[in-house]
């Protein structure tokens, strides 16, 4: 059992943490929306609070040096950082980057040939958008006439029903994530690779940073590798006639053109040194296994391809390759499985919380107690159907719809915890997984109702929310922050952030017209669901008796290869890579995480752990150093006015 004695934050560290997420809800949306560069909240390590955990320890606790009583402690430092981290991605592409326009894609892009307003419009709610006669929609879009202001009366119910929403959204999966804590944190003792970054930027000493790697010399040293390759290639993108040195995007693949080789005509080396730096961190078994499943996924297409099974060929597929339906039912089985060999710590502690009483933590340091824990995820899992059936969905559908949540949550918020991915993704939508049960079985306004909200918390899984939460909790926990504390915290950071991010989306829509913004976000994404859903409502699919044959089967083969891992010490491959083998995003990350595991490998083999331990620097570095140059590239292109330059992910 943890017993970390609570620390205390100073009121000071508490406002000084909701006026940093006031910064990010009006920095994520200028810099994602119009100056469409390296992203503040994209990927499981952000850069937005990462940067701004290094400032706070590196530059402000050393201007403070002299002045010991202002200085941020450890664990003001870290709730700051947790607090930052939970919310961060809501802010972006985890749900604010797309509340304005989702809703309003289905009437703005409306007309004669996609049929939509005949198709689903008498299924939207009229409360989750402004209304239609008001000219609101289509000021968002073009922007605002001479002599109009931003209309801000007419979004005041759809975004209180769409905060409502993302609330309870943020509830349920952070009691989900308290649930599973203990066992993840305590008994499995995971590593939480992602949260080693910021506690080993913080140090263990009382001050933050008076003992951290940020005074180490290797560090700097693993620093210089992303600022010299990053910095050349800004000047070059600011230059073009300076060369470019190539790390991203490196073909070595289009050549193969003959059957069955011409599956890996898409494929890619991308250099990512925070990637890199990560898989360092990891053990061998884990980064190996993340590579090795997307080799194994080529090899199992190229197979196919030779033998002939095309999705086209095959409908019975539903609109999928085997290889994804294989990988949705190792979702299932993992979580399945995790939750199954759980299931006796889950009532030990149901009983205990029994014993102590339901409203007693069992620690100063929990957000709440067991048994608060399980009622709120119960409530908030209750509150998210409920919003659901309010707007015309099934309530059976509804549950089904975020059953299919959990699982993916939890499965990605474990390929976090355990692995470390940074990136993570599913090949497969809420959505997908209804087409193999037979979208004929629902009814069009359920597949209305889950359209904008499969786009607005699922679909850039890069950002989705489970993981964040873990990694939050794991970075207050280590922080011995007091559980009351870190639960006010969020929930402040939550609001704070969320509104100022609804302010600063509505000021750039309507002064700026959304079509001169991002357009992935204003117009291609923003679209997609309501063409899916077309899709769906135009051709309906009975049950893909096929689709659900290949997800038993890749689930059954996912069990073996987790009783293997479990049972077999010397079982050199972890499973956990093969629910991402599928992915675009392992089709960039694969040779940054062989990269990591092939240098972890040669130097324990040829230096031990002692060498081992005596590198971490060099390769925490090389992630603080990525992102870190990311954020100063952003600052760099706001004042000069240069935009559409990423330089982190770069993809």
């Amino acid at each position: 059992m943890y017993q970390q004695q609570p620390q205390p934050v100073r009121p000071g560290a508490f406002l000084l943490g909701i006026a940093l997420a006031v910064g990010l809800g009006l920095t994520i949306p200028y810099t994602e929306m119009f100056l469409k560069g390296s992203r503040l909240a994209y990927s499981h390590l952000p850069v937005g609070p990462l940067v701004i955990l290094v400032l706070l320890v590196g530059l402000y606790n050393g201007l403070v040096r002299f002045r010991p009583r202002w200085a941020l402690t450890r664990s003001e430092a870290l709730l700051i950082y947790a607090m930052l981290l939970a919310v961060a991605a809501m802010g972006s592409g985890g749900f604010a980057a797309w509340v304005l326009t989702v809703p309003t894609a289905a009437f703005y892009f409306a007309n004669p040939g996609n049929k939509w307003e005949t198709l689903f419009w008498r299924y939207i709610p009229k409360w989750t958008h402004p209304d239609l006669q008001s000219g609101a929609i289509t000021s968002l879009y073009e922007g605002l006439r001479k002599g109009q202001s931003i209309p801000w009366h007419d979004w005041r119910v759809p975004l209180a029903m769409w905060t409502l929403f993302a609330f309870l959204f943020l509830g349920t999966w952070l009691c989900w994530a308290l649930l599973l804590r203990g066992r993840w944190m305590e008994s499995e003792k995971l590593l939480f690779p992602l949260a080693e970054v910021p506690l080993a930027i913080v140090g263990t000493q009382p001050q933050a940073g008076r003992a951290g790697v940020l005074t180490s010399r290797l560090l700097w040293l693993g620093l210089a590798l992303p600022l010299f390759f990053h910095t050349f290639n800004s000047i070059n993108y600011l230059v073009p006639s300076v060369p470019r040195l190539q790390i991203h995007n490196i073909d070595i693949g289009s050549s193969l053109v003959r059957k069955p080789w011409d599956v890996l005509n898409d494929l890619r080396i991308y250099i990512l040194f925070a990637v890199i730096g990560v898989a360092y961190l990891l053990t061998a078994e884990i980064s190996l296994g993340l590579w090795f499943w997307f080799w194994f996924v080529k090899a199992e297409r190229m197979i196919m391809s030779a033998a002939g099974i095309t999705t086209e060929q095959h409908p019975w597929l539903a609109g999928m390759d085997p290889a994804r339906w294989q990988e949705v039912g190792g979702f299932f089985a993992l979580v399945a499985f995790l939750l199954w060999t759980s299931r006796r710590e889950f009532w030990e502690r149901l009983k205990r919380a029994a014993r102590l009483g339901w409203l007693r933590r069992e620690h100063a340091t929990e957000p709440l107690p067991f048994g608060l824990a399980l009622l709120g995820f119960l409530l908030c899992f209750s509150g998210l159907v409920l919003w659901c059936t309010a707007a015309g969905a099934g309530l059976g559908a509804s549950i089904f719809f975020f059953l299919v949540f959990l699982v993916t949550e939890t499965a990605m918020a474990r390929l976090v915890s355990a692995g470390g991915v940074m990136f993570v993704e599913a090949s497969f939508m809420p959505q997908d997984v209804m087409a193999a049960v037979g979208t004929s079985r629902f009814s069009p306004r359920s597949l209305t109702t889950f359209a904008p909200i499969g786009m607005m918390f699922f679909f850039e899984q890069q950002e989705i929310l489970m993981p964040y939460l873990m990694d939050s909790l794991r970075v207050g926990r280590a922080g011995g922050v007091k559980g009351a504390t870190y639960l006010a915290a969020l929930v402040a950071a939550f609001f704070a952030l969320i509104l100022t991010c609804y302010y600063m989306l509505l000021r750039l829509g309507y002064t700026r017209g959304g079509q001169t913004l991002d357009s992935w976000y204003w117009i291609e994404g923003a679209r997609w669901p309501w063409d899916f859903l077309a899709g769906q409502l135009n051709s309906p699919t009975d049950t893909s008796w096929g689709a659900l044959s290949i997800m038993g089967a890749g689930g059954a083969f996912m069990l073996l290869m987790l009783a293997a891992q479990r049972h077999f010490v010397w079982w050199p491959i972890h499973p956990l890579g093969f629910i991402m083998g599928t992915t675009y995003t392992m089709g960039i990350m694969w040779f940054s995480f062989m990269t990591g595991w092939c240098t972890k490998v040669l130097v324990q083999h040829y230096g031990g752990y002692r060498l081992y331990h005596r590198l971490r620097p060099f390769f925490l570095g090389m992630v603080i150093g990525e992102l870190t140059i990311a954020a100063l590239w952003l600052l760099i292109d706001g004042v000069a006015g240069v935009t559409s330059h990423n330089v982190f992910p770069a993809f």
